[in-house]
């Protein structure tokens, strides 16, 4: 498996990864995961990562091997470009360690981790299948040219692979328009522990602190990524702003959220 995050990195792919790694454990399979060293939300990796190129550790009997990472101290799109790129050149090495496997799984979007489990598939001749967990829309590019080399990426590996997944049926029409063969792509939804997280009252502190009356508390709950396109909120809350029965609730963490708290102040938004 390959994927920039894993455990405990607290990130969404890094934990549903470790669920599937863990999972396949249990029923009787050899697992490798392909990641980095933690420091999602990090200026800089933990001291004990910081001698080598590739670690090697286990956890819950899942076989981890770990790249060295460019980890900026200032967040923008190029130096999260050099984060992406720094991992893909070392999880080729660290893809072709150990003996050969009977499948490659590979997180994307493509930009990330496409290109290295592409290359360490051709050269261990295994079969490839691609986790689709993001489709970058082209608006977020602000150059033209750099959206066209994003989906003459995204063609070149789906095109590749044996198998994609994809997280819903809307999400499978978008990546069969961008070049996947339509018999090779399935949908797997998103699974979560159902018995851990369950519905409650909505007669709680949470609610009580930050709803302010309102009758619809609209959350969204996540990573506030400078791509994640969390700043449509903000419009949306502009125009419901004096409607008392909605409030817009954005709580998270992440590179984006300096530019959100100040587009927040330039609409005059609480």
């Amino acid at each position: 498996m390959f994927n920039l995050y894993f455990h405990p990195d607290p990130t969404g792919t890094g934990l549903v990864i470790g669920d599937l790694a863990a999972g396949l454990v249990k029923l009787g399979h050899d697992v490798t995961v392909v990641t980095t060293v933690p420091h999602y939300g990090l200026d800089s990796a933990p001291t004990e990562y910081r001698r080598r190129l590739i670690y090697e550790e286990h956890w819950q009997g899942v076989k981890i091997l770990r790249t060295a990472v460019h980890v900026p101290r200032r967040k923008t799109i190029l130096s999260r470009l050099l984060n992406y790129l720094s991992y893909s050149l070392l999880s080729i090495p660290a893809g072709l360690k150990g003996p050969r496997p009977d499948v490659i799984l590979g997180v994307l979007p493509p930009i990330t981790t496409g290109p290295s489990v592409w290359l360490v598939s051709l050269l261990r001749r295994t079969p490839l299948v691609l986790n689709i967990q993001d489709v970058y829309p082209d608006t977020i590019f602000k150059k033209r040219l750099a959206a066209k080399l994003n989906r003459a990426l995204e063609r070149f590996i789906f095109r590749r692979a044996t198998r994609l997944t994809a997280l819903s049926t809307s999400q499978r029409d978008s990546i069969i328009f961008r070049g996947a063969h339509p018999d090779r792509v399935d949908v797997i939804p998103m699974w979560t522990d159902l018995e851990g997280i369950t519905p409650s009252s909505n007669l709680n502190p949470f609610r009580a602190e930050h709803a302010a009356g309102a009758s619809l508390l609209a959350l969204y709950a996540g990573n506030i990524g400078m791509l994640s396109g969390v700043n449509i909120l903000l419009d949306a809350a502009k125009l419901l702003e004096h409607d008392p029965r909605i409030r817009i609730l954005i709580v998270g963490r992440g590179n984006g959220l300096p530019a959100l708290l100040a587009r927040a102040a330039l609409l005059n938004l609480p």
